[in-house]
């Protein structure tokens, strides 16, 4: 009898060792397990901050220059009220431009090649910043400062909102490799919380109830996380596709034509063709921006109906397209489907019960294999061509 109580007395404190063991483990994997989901959702939360933070600097640079750009053209058109006052805002703007500049470099979370790239894109704003106070220390006559702008300065502005552009293009893969890692965080910590969970349902299934309780904490704190990234990850889908969607008329927009080009150049031969509307200003100053935002919609349409089998589409500024034809079109076709298009555009169209029509210019580049350039330097001489037919009367295609 005494015998069996000292075997009694010896099993219930085994049992109880083999709990407090089982306890401690199962605390200690928990406590881990917690700490290492706060630790994925810390970091997914610090590289959302991080994204919104670097998107709004670069925007109110991109603003800035815009602001720059706007009281440059009122110089060089000769329409200025206040030179001066023209000049002190160019001024101010450009060290706005700076401050975010330090802020952006200031920034926790930005990786050096983002660092790298914001550093050319500086220099970019320098060379544009420069060519601006040099036309400031050497007034000009109007038509000498037209020019500078045209040639000069205008390209230097084009330069640099591109290399802000390509940083943004840079800053979402960048994210997207830091989701990756953040994914397979998660994964390994959903998978030490699996084998947990086995093991503690084969060696506790008589602590019942405490440890279903114990379970169902853990499902809810998961699921909480899982909700968590969800939102995150719709979030940032929303956030990729307003970065590379034109709102007004549905079609891609220039990031999405240089990620595209990204990948054709320098690997296959294709045909690109840029169109502008000429004197499109006039409809927004004369009839309002609402219907030249209409006048927008129904082109877009109608190129989208009538070409998007032929060709990939882009709204790449304002009144200014891109087209990208397969290759499965030769050079002759490529070149009449561009004339079809230009005049397509330059056709009557019928807006808030007004027709309306502009005459189109445009631009066509084949573009070879063995052609080393940049995609910047291929939509410069895009554009260079484009502005040669506006200034030999517009209404033609310029074929390079």
């Amino acid at each position: 009898m005494a015998r069996r109580r000292i075997q009694r007395t010896a099993e219930a404190r085994r049992v109880q060792r083999i709990y407090a063991v089982v306890g401690l483990v199962f605390l200690v994997f928990m406590s881990i397990n917690i700490l290492g989901e706060n630790y994925v959702y810390t970091q997914s939360r610090d590289t959302y901050q991080s994204i919104i933070n670097s998107e709004q600097i670069i925007s109110n640079i991109e603003h800035e220059l815009y602001n720059i750009n706007q009281e440059m053209l009122s110089i060089a058109a000769g329409v200025a009220e206040d030179p001066l006052q023209s000049d002190a805002s160019i001024s101010a703007s450009f060290n706005e431009i700076k401050r975010l500049g330090t802020s952006y470099k200031e920034m926790q979370g930005v990786t050096e090649k983002l660092q790298h790239r914001f550093t050319v894109a500086e220099y970019a704003i320098r060379s544009y910043e420069r060519k601006i106070d040099e036309l400031k220390n050497n007034p000009q006559s109007a038509s000498s400062t037209q020019n500078m702008y045209r040639q000069e300065i205008a390209p230097l502005q084009a330069v640099a909102n591109e290399m802000l552009a390509a940083l943004t293009d840079i800053g979402t893969q960048e994210t997207l490799r830091s989701e990756g890692s953040i994914a397979q965080q998660h994964g390994f910590s959903q998978g030490v919380l699996a084998l947990l969970t086995v093991l503690l349902f084969t060696t506790m299934t008589i602590v019942g109830v405490m440890q279903i309780r114990s379970m169902q904490e853990i499902h809810e704190k998961e699921s909480e996380l899982d909700e968590q990234a969800a939102r995150l990850d719709r979030t940032r889908q929303k956030m990729f596709d307003a970065a590379h969607m034109n709102i007004l008329t549905g079609l891609n927009n220039r990031y999405a034509l240089e990620s595209t080009l990204e990948d054709l150049i320098g690997e296959v031969q294709f045909n690109i063709a840029v169109f502008d509307m000429d004197n499109f200003r006039a409809v927004n100053d004369q009839l309002g921006y609402e219907v030249g935002d209409e006048y927008l919609s129904t082109l877009a349409e109608r190129l989208k109906e009538e070409y998007a089998e032929n060709c990939d589409i882009y709204n790449i500024s304002g009144n200014e397209f891109a087209l990208i034809f397969g290759d499965d079109l030769s050079d002759m076709q490529a070149q009449q489907l561009a004339e079809q298009v230009r005049q397509m555009m330059g056709s009557p169209v019928m807006v808030a019960g007004v027709v309306l029509q502009n005459s189109c210019s445009g631009a066509l580049y084949h573009v070879l294999p063995s052609e080393n350039m940049s995609i910047t330097s291929l939509l410069m001489r895009l554009d260079s061509a484009l502005h040669e037919a506006k200034r030999q009367g517009g209404n033609r295609m310029f074929y390079i």
